[in-house]
């Protein structure tokens, strides 16, 4: 309930003057006589007047006529009638406030006067006659009126457009080059929902089509002196007579302004931003947002529309939304994925679950808000079990040679990383075979799970029978042996039989007579030979693909040997003199 000041004693009808601003909303008599007979919502405690007499016959008391508003401000108001009786009793509060709930006054005058209003309000008044105890009239009234604005609003302003005309708001006509004055006629700006879309917020709109110089101007705004403000609203431009996108001409425009000086002038210089066919007329909503730290004191701002022609299907609306004048902030719409976490490079927030998420950051000039859009992706594993023949190359590219569990690391499809367990059993088969007397080859793989198959090297095809560790040569030609050990299947290095005379052969290094150690290595390993050559020993090294890696030759019993930057893997070293030879194989690890 309103808190109202009495009347003020003067014998003045009225305190204050009249607006006569073209932003004043009038107020509106609306005036009816009220049945004291028929009303029971309210009772006067006649007997708490001070000093009351009556003389004479009682009267019946006649209801007070002629009301009238004046004094009108943005929190104050005088009300006039004329009655018969020195004594009135008034009822005033806002307006849809039940007869008999407001805040009652009594007076000895024919007027009241109150300045303790909120503006930008609606209220009522009821007056009645008070002609002696228990008799009254009946209520003059409701008498309606609406406060001003405010001479100028201080941010945090906002204006949702809920209502047209617009509390405080002014539509006008006149061309932005006549930038002192605008003409006082009201122009093409109305009320509806934002962008044409039904159930949406209000938004003030006009219809960018032929002859448009219309304006839709605020109230004012003091931006006072030093502070950091800003301005923002939400903009959209549809066709005319429906939601989709708009179809503007070369002479269609909407622009923003701000008057430095209150509205006196309106000039091109304090354009903030424009909407034309250089620009392009955002069909979805946008948030607009304009730093005002160069403006102080007492300012307003326009909307100006500017069509010229009507040019074929050039008929288009423009909407206005949400417009606020408050401290200033920037807002910035970030998206962006993380792995099981993320954190934010403006706060160092960390945030491990997908959602939006909102940080602030303080600045001196301009807060900044981020809003971020974030989605958490999740590590993922998985496990193999591998069984390979001397070396398996993993999804990394990384070669492992021994029996182990390793783990691997890939990007999985969100891009975080995917860790591979390798549960492997390497199996490694001795590829080195035995020479003696020419014809006698012997395979040096002694695994009792293994299986044997002799081979002539030239087509790989198998000799028929010949399935054991030992083979017999009985004709000239290159002999390899293809052994078997579970799913791992190689064949040996080939052993070439060039004299099937036992008796005067030349057989082969045996294992007995060179050792490798240690053997798996990481290059650098110990060749040692059961004694010193008596001939020329030449040593050779080779990868699978048969590419020479080392050479050189032996004249000591016992050897060095450094293989500087060799991938991991199974290589091939060689042995030969004019009377031995030997291949054995080394793993490097």
């Amino acid at each position: 309930m309103e808190n109202f000041g009495g009347y003020d004693g003067y014998n003045d009808k009225f305190k204050g003057t009249s607006s006569t601003s073209p932003m004043s909303r009038r107020a509106q008599n609306d005036i009816s006589a009220f049945d004291p007979y028929t009303y029971t919502g309210y009772s006067s405690n006649i007997n708490s007047f001070p000093d009351i007499t009556f003389h004479g016959i009682v009267q019946s008391c006649s209801t007070p006529t002629n009301a009238s508003v004046d004094s009108l401000t943005d929190i104050s108001v005088g009300i006039g009638w004329t009655g018969n009786n020195p004594n009135f009793e008034v009822d005033i509060a806002q307006d849809a406030t039940a007869l008999g709930s407001g805040t009652v006054f009594v007076t000895s005058l024919d007027s009241l006067f109150t300045d303790t209003l909120t503006s930008v309000t609606d209220y009522r008044v009821y007056v009645r006659e008070i002609c002696g105890v228990g008799d009254t009239s009946g209520w003059l009234g409701p008498i309606t009126f609406s406060t001003e604005c405010p001479s100028a609003f201080t941010p945090d302003y906002s204006e949702e457009f809920d209502a047209y005309p617009t509390d405080c708001w002014s539509a006008f006509k006149g061309l932005i080059s006549d930038s002192t004055t605008v003409e006082s006629t009201t122009g093409y700006w109305y009320q509806d929902g934002f962008g044409n879309v039904s159930g949406s917020s209000s938004s003030a709109y006009i219809n960018i089509y032929s002859n448009r110089n219309d304006w839709l101007i605020s109230q004012s705004i003091d931006l006072g002196s030093g502070q950091n403000y800003q301005l923002e609203f939400d903009v959209v431009f549809t066709a005319y007579s429906h939601s989709g996108p708009a179809y503007p001409s070369n002479d269609d425009t909407l622009r923003v302004l701000i008057s430095s000086d209150n509205g006196v002038t309106w000039s091109a210089q304090n354009v903030l931003d424009t909407w034309d066919n250089s620009t392009g007329f955002p069909n979805d909503s946008e948030r607009k947002l304009y730093d005002l730290s160069s403006y102080s004191g007492v300012v307003k701002f326009a909307f100006y529309a500017k069509s010229d022609v009507s040019i074929g299907s050039a008929d288009f609306n423009a909407y206005i939304d949400n417009f606020k004048v408050n401290t200033c902030t920037q807002y910035i719409s970030v998206s962006d994925t993380a792995c099981v976490s993320y954190t934010s490079p403006y706060t160092g927030n960390v945030y491990s679950q997908t959602g939006i998420y909102s940080d602030t950051v303080a600045h001196a000039s301009c807060d900044s808000i981020y809003t971020l859009d974030i989605t958490i992706n999740s590590h993922t594993s998985a496990s193999i079990n591998v069984i390979e023949c001397d070396t398996f190359v993993s999804v990394t590219g990384n070669a492992y040679t021994q029996t182990g569990v390793y783990y691997d690391t890939i990007p999985n499809m969100y891009s975080c990383d995917s860790v591979v367990q390798t549960t492997l059993s390497v199996l490694y088969v001795d590829l080195s075979a035995d020479q003696s007397q020419n014809v006698y080859l012997s395979s040096n793989e002694s695994d009792p799970a293994a299986s044997y198959q002799w081979v002539n090297c030239s087509d790989s095809s198998p000799i028929s029978g010949e399935t054991s560790i030992d083979f017999t040569a009985s004709a000239l030609g290159d002999y390899a042996c293809q052994i078997s050990i579970g799913s791992c299947v190689q064949i040996s290095e080939c052993i070439s039989v060039t004299s099937l005379d036992s008796s005067t052969s030349i057989g082969q290094y045996t294992k007995s007579d060179i050792k490798v150690y240690p053997n798996p290595n990481n290059g650098q390993f110990t060749l040692e030979l059961s004694e010193k050559p008596q001939d020329k020993l030449h040593l050779s090294i080779s990868n699978t693909l048969g590419q020479l890696i080392y050479s050189k030759e032996l004249n000591s019993s016992n050897n060095a040997i450094s293989l500087d930057g060799v991938d991991k893997g199974i290589y091939i070293m060689s042995l030969t003199s004019p009377t031995q030879s030997l291949k054995t194989r080394i793993v490097i690890d």
